[in-house]
Protein backbone atom coordinates (compact mmCIF):
# COMPACT_ATOMS: atom_id res chain seq x y z
CA UNK A 1 0.00 0.00 0.00
CA UNK A 2 1.33 3.37 -0.74
CA UNK A 3 2.32 5.54 1.90
CA UNK A 4 -0.76 8.18 1.15
CA UNK A 5 -3.74 6.05 -0.14
CA UNK A 6 -6.13 7.45 -2.66
CA UNK A 7 -8.58 7.09 -0.18
CA UNK A 8 -9.15 6.77 3.65
CA UNK A 9 -11.94 5.07 4.48
CA UNK A 10 -13.66 6.04 8.34
CA UNK A 11 -15.68 3.57 10.19
CA UNK A 12 -16.62 4.97 14.06
CA UNK A 13 -18.13 2.27 15.52
CA UNK A 14 -19.53 1.38 18.68
CA UNK A 15 -20.77 -2.07 19.79
CA UNK A 16 -21.72 -3.20 16.51
CA UNK A 17 -20.03 -6.51 16.64
CA UNK A 18 -22.81 -8.21 14.54
CA UNK A 19 -22.79 -5.65 12.11
CA UNK A 20 -19.14 -4.28 11.84
CA UNK A 21 -18.38 -7.23 9.18
CA UNK A 22 -20.98 -6.32 6.65
CA UNK A 23 -19.62 -3.03 6.31
CA UNK A 24 -15.99 -4.07 6.72
CA UNK A 25 -16.68 -6.63 4.23
CA UNK A 26 -18.28 -4.33 1.41
CA UNK A 27 -14.92 -2.34 1.47
CA UNK A 28 -12.91 -5.13 1.04
CA UNK A 29 -15.01 -6.26 -1.87
CA UNK A 30 -14.28 -2.99 -4.15
CA UNK A 31 -12.58 -3.07 -7.16
CA UNK A 32 -10.56 -0.07 -6.51
CA UNK A 33 -7.81 -1.11 -4.28
CA UNK A 34 -5.79 1.88 -2.84
CA UNK A 35 -7.31 2.52 0.28
CA UNK A 36 -6.97 2.28 3.81
CA UNK A 37 -9.65 1.52 6.22
CA UNK A 38 -9.75 3.52 10.49
CA UNK A 39 -11.98 1.26 12.48
CA UNK A 40 -12.22 3.81 15.41
CA UNK A 41 -13.76 2.23 18.41
CA UNK A 42 -15.24 4.79 20.22
CA UNK A 43 -15.35 2.48 23.40
CA UNK A 44 -16.92 -0.42 23.04
CA UNK A 45 -17.80 -3.04 25.28
CA UNK A 46 -18.41 -6.12 23.10
CA UNK A 47 -16.33 -8.18 20.58
CA UNK A 48 -15.88 -5.13 17.73
CA UNK A 49 -11.60 -5.52 18.33
CA UNK A 50 -11.53 -9.13 17.55
CA UNK A 51 -14.09 -8.60 15.05
CA UNK A 52 -11.40 -6.38 13.21
CA UNK A 53 -8.46 -8.42 14.36
CA UNK A 54 -10.05 -11.14 11.97
CA UNK A 55 -9.90 -8.58 9.11
CA UNK A 56 -6.25 -7.61 9.94
CA UNK A 57 -4.70 -10.17 7.35
CA UNK A 58 -4.98 -7.20 4.96
CA UNK A 59 -2.82 -4.76 5.69
CA UNK A 60 -5.23 -1.73 4.72
CA UNK A 61 -6.79 -2.30 7.96
CA UNK A 62 -6.02 -0.23 11.04
CA UNK A 63 -8.14 -0.43 14.18
CA UNK A 64 -7.84 2.56 16.95
CA UNK A 65 -9.97 2.55 20.09
CA UNK A 66 -10.59 5.14 22.46
CA UNK A 67 -13.04 6.15 25.55
CA UNK A 68 -16.66 6.41 24.43
CA UNK A 69 -16.97 10.05 23.41
CA UNK A 70 -20.05 9.88 20.77
CA UNK A 71 -19.87 9.51 16.99
CA UNK A 72 -18.22 12.93 16.66
CA UNK A 73 -15.36 12.49 18.31
CA UNK A 74 -14.83 9.46 16.62
CA UNK A 75 -15.00 10.75 12.92
CA UNK A 76 -12.50 13.47 14.15
CA UNK A 77 -10.37 10.51 15.83
CA UNK A 78 -10.26 9.01 12.20
CA UNK A 79 -9.86 12.42 10.62
CA UNK A 80 -6.51 12.54 12.63
CA UNK A 81 -5.37 9.20 11.60
CA UNK A 82 -5.88 9.15 7.95
CA UNK A 83 -3.44 9.42 5.40
CA UNK A 84 -5.71 9.48 2.35
CA UNK A 85 -5.96 12.18 0.02
CA UNK A 86 -9.83 12.22 0.13
CA UNK A 87 -12.00 11.02 3.19
CA UNK A 88 -15.06 8.66 3.55
CA UNK A 89 -17.09 8.29 6.43
CA UNK A 90 -18.95 4.79 6.43
CA UNK A 91 -21.36 3.59 9.41
CA UNK A 92 -20.93 0.43 10.43
CA UNK A 93 -23.53 -0.65 8.27
CA UNK A 94 -24.00 -0.37 4.69
CA UNK A 95 -25.67 2.44 3.98
CA UNK A 96 -27.82 4.08 0.86
CA UNK A 97 -28.33 8.19 0.41
CA UNK A 98 -31.49 8.69 1.20
CA UNK A 99 -30.93 12.44 2.66
CA UNK A 100 -28.82 15.19 1.48
CA UNK A 101 -27.19 15.64 4.59
CA UNK A 102 -26.10 11.89 4.72
CA UNK A 103 -22.03 11.83 5.52
CA UNK A 104 -21.72 8.80 3.48
CA UNK A 105 -22.47 9.65 -0.21
CA UNK A 106 -19.52 12.23 0.28
CA UNK A 107 -15.73 12.00 -0.12
CA UNK A 108 -13.87 15.22 1.06
CA UNK A 109 -10.40 16.24 0.22
CA UNK A 110 -7.94 16.11 2.93
CA UNK A 111 -7.53 19.41 3.24
CA UNK A 112 -11.31 20.48 4.00
CA UNK A 113 -10.32 18.95 7.69
CA UNK A 114 -7.51 21.76 7.93
CA UNK A 115 -10.39 24.40 8.52
CA UNK A 116 -13.54 22.28 9.42
CA UNK A 117 -13.70 19.17 11.90
CA UNK A 118 -17.03 17.57 13.28
CA UNK A 119 -18.76 19.51 16.27
CA UNK A 120 -18.49 17.20 19.22
CA UNK A 121 -20.96 18.52 21.13
CA UNK A 122 -24.12 17.97 18.59
CA UNK A 123 -25.68 14.53 18.60
CA UNK A 124 -27.98 14.98 15.85
CA UNK A 125 -28.15 17.26 13.23
CA UNK A 126 -24.21 17.12 13.54
CA UNK A 127 -24.23 15.80 9.56
CA UNK A 128 -26.03 18.47 8.37
CA UNK A 129 -24.30 21.59 10.41
CA UNK A 130 -21.00 20.27 9.12
CA UNK A 131 -22.04 19.68 5.53
CA UNK A 132 -23.24 23.45 5.17
CA UNK A 133 -20.01 24.67 7.14
CA UNK A 134 -17.65 23.09 4.55
CA UNK A 135 -20.08 23.83 1.36
CA UNK A 136 -19.55 27.52 2.48
CA UNK A 137 -15.97 26.92 1.69
CA UNK A 138 -15.54 24.36 -1.08
CA UNK A 139 -17.28 23.33 -4.20
CA UNK A 140 -19.41 19.87 -4.24
CA UNK A 141 -19.63 17.87 -7.15
CA UNK A 142 -22.33 15.55 -7.26
CA UNK A 143 -22.08 11.77 -9.10
CA UNK A 144 -25.01 10.42 -11.01
CA UNK A 145 -24.57 6.79 -9.42
CA UNK A 146 -25.52 5.46 -6.30
CA UNK A 147 -22.39 4.05 -4.31
CA UNK A 148 -23.50 2.44 -0.87
CA UNK A 149 -26.77 1.05 0.22
CA UNK A 150 -28.09 1.68 3.11
CA UNK A 151 -29.11 -1.05 5.96
CA UNK A 152 -31.66 -0.34 8.88
CA UNK A 153 -31.86 -2.11 12.19
CA UNK A 154 -33.03 -1.14 15.65
CA UNK A 155 -30.35 0.24 16.67
CA UNK A 156 -29.55 2.58 13.54
CA UNK A 157 -29.19 6.24 14.91
CA UNK A 158 -30.52 7.59 11.86
CA UNK A 159 -33.69 5.83 13.30
CA UNK A 160 -34.12 7.27 16.59
CA UNK A 161 -33.28 11.17 14.60
CA UNK A 162 -37.21 11.66 13.58
CA UNK A 163 -38.32 11.09 17.06
CA UNK A 164 -39.56 14.22 19.06
CA UNK A 165 -37.42 13.34 22.38
CA UNK A 166 -34.46 14.23 19.66
CA UNK A 167 -35.95 17.74 18.74
CA UNK A 168 -33.89 19.58 21.21
CA UNK A 169 -30.22 18.28 19.58
CA UNK A 170 -31.51 19.05 16.18
CA UNK A 171 -32.37 22.79 17.10
CA UNK A 172 -29.12 23.32 18.25
CA UNK A 173 -27.35 22.31 15.65
CA UNK A 174 -29.44 24.54 13.42
CA UNK A 175 -28.50 26.87 16.13
CA UNK A 176 -24.73 26.68 16.02
CA UNK A 177 -25.32 27.26 12.28
CA UNK A 178 -27.04 30.28 12.93
CA UNK A 179 -24.45 31.51 15.59
CA UNK A 180 -21.24 30.19 13.35
CA UNK A 181 -22.40 30.98 9.88
CA UNK A 182 -25.35 33.79 9.63
CA UNK A 183 -23.74 36.04 7.01
CA UNK A 184 -22.83 33.79 5.17
CA UNK A 185 -25.07 31.57 5.07
CA UNK A 186 -27.71 34.93 4.28
CA UNK A 187 -25.48 34.98 0.63
CA UNK A 188 -26.75 31.97 -0.31
CA UNK A 189 -30.57 32.11 0.62
CA UNK A 190 -32.35 33.74 -1.48
CA UNK A 191 -35.07 36.38 -0.10
CA UNK A 192 -38.79 35.13 0.01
Amino acid sequence: MASTPFFSIIIPTYNRDKFLPYAIQDVLSQTFADWELIVVDDGSTDDTKAVVENFQTDSRIRYHWQPNQELNAARNAGIFLARGQYLLFLDDVLQLWLRPTNLLSFAFHHSIFEQHHFAEDLVLGDDFHFLIKVLLDFPLVQLEEFTVTYFQHPQNRTRQYFSPEKAASKFAALEALEIECSERLEEHIPNA
